[in-house]
Parts: C-alpha cells; structure tokens; sequence
C-alpha cells in the first residue's frame, strides 16, 4: 500500500503522532502494533529491490576489520540456519564485505538487485543487509523475495531501528515479525546472542536470560523481556534489529 500518514503499512491500522525525542524525528506510532513511520524520512537505498540509479561502475571500497568481523557473524548465523549450504540470493549488498567470505564458503553466490532476477530460480537463501526500512511497502517487497524462496529457504533480514535521514519505516521486532508473518513467511526465534543486541549490560542480560529459563511458561514475562531488548536498542542511535524467518 502506498505511504500514507493515517494508516500503518504493516497490519492497516491506524497512526497517531508520537511524541518526537527530537526536533527532527516526527514518527508516528501505529495504535495497533506500534509500528512507526518516520515523516520526514526519503527512501534514497532501494537499489536492492530496482537496482542502482545510474549505469555508473560501483566505487571501490576499502574495508575495515569491523567491516569484516560484521560479515563474519552473519556468515555464520547463514550456516546455522542452512547448514547444507546451497543457492544463496544476496541482494545489493556488494559494498560490504559479506559477498567476499560468502564467496570462500560451500553457498553458490548470486548477488543481484530484486528486478534482475527475472528467472525461475529458486534460492536456499536470501539475505538483505540495508535498504528494507526505507521501503514504503514493506509488506509487498517481501511477498516479492518470498517467491524467490524454495519451500524451507531462508530469509535473513537486517534494518535500522532509530529514525535517520533514509529510514521510513522505524521496525520494532514485534512489527518487523509481523511484516514477515504477513508476507507469508515464518519467523525464527532469534538466538541469545541476537536478543543480546540491545545495550543492556552484559550482567543484566545473563539475569533476564536466567529469569527466562525460570519461567518458560510466562508468555506475557517473554514479551516483557523483548520489548525491554527492544526499548534499550531503539534507544541507541545506530541500533539494528537482524530478523530470520523461513519460508513454509
């Protein structure tokens, strides 16, 4: 559905203004599943979905130690979730250097924007590290990778959670999770090390961890627990939410 200040493009529900931590945030807040929509945020990073805006070569880039250590851990988490490797789907995500330790592991490596995978392949994997939270369709643009899916593929999913310049969609992991249910796709339940992405100090994390194994049978505690992990990463500029979900 096409951005609009009085509905929530990910469960249609309706908006009303939220109070701006800042003079530049203006969000509003959906009342049904609290997703936000950043006003003033411009969808510039959509070459993943419509390829790049010029026929221009791709600068060269340098990488950082950080650059890689990044791209390390999603590899892994990539072989957790696909441990017979297979057809991975990367999509535009060659300024990075994920493509490159892809490209030395057992996965057959495609990096391609959306729109020009025009044929009837079928992925193991597909992986988006930028761009999804400044779709105005969040919802469509995932059925779309969906179909690029083979039943039992892999969606692995990266956005930010904070209100910048080309972020139009401010995810929460309950409506960023509900953008994938809806899309037709399963989530997985991230591991420790994914809730522990918040800035919560470490000791804090290994007691909500223990209070969890506690009281397994507490749903409204385990909700509790994950809206604190997302209150604490929302509150941090900069703060991602990785999101895996698999395709039935």
């Amino acid at each position: 559905m096409p951005l609009s200040p009085d509905r929530c493009p990910v469960c249609d529900g309706a908006l009303r203004a939220a109070v701006p931590s800042s003079a530049a945030d203006h969000v509003l807040r959906c009342l049904s599943c609290g997703h936000g929509i950043h006003l003033r945020g411009a969808p510039l990073d959509l070459a993943w979905r419509d390829g790049p805006t010029s026929s221009s070569p791709a600068e060269r880039r340098v990488f950082s130690w950080d650059d890689f250590d990044q791209a390390w851990l999603r590899l892994q988490r990539l072989r957790e979730l696909c441990p017979s490797a297979g057809a991975l789907l990367d999509l535009d995500s060659g300024r990075d250097a994920f493509p490159a330790l892809v490209a030395a592991s057992p996965f057959t490596l495609r990096c391609a924007a959306l729109r020009d995978v025009t044929d009837d392949r079928l992925f193991d994997a597909v992986t988006l590290w930028s761009g999804f939270d400044s779709t105005p369709t969040p919802v469509e643009d995932l059925v779309t990778v969906r179909a690029r899916l083979r039943p039992g593929g892999v969606l692995l999913l990266d956005v930010r959670t904070v209100p910048e310049p080309s972020v139009v969609q401010v995810f929460s992991r309950d409506s960023l999770s509900l953008v994938v249910q809806r899309a037709g796709l399963d989530p997985i339940p991230p591991t420790p090390s994914e809730r522990s992405s918040s800035r919560l100090p470490p000791q804090a994390l290994a007691l909500l961890e223990r209070a969890r194994t506690i009281v397994p049978r507490a749903h409204w505690f385990d909700r509790w627990l994950t809206w604190l992990a997302d209150l604490t990463q929302q509150a941090q500029p900069g703060g991602h939410l990785v999101i895996a979900a698999r395709r039935p």
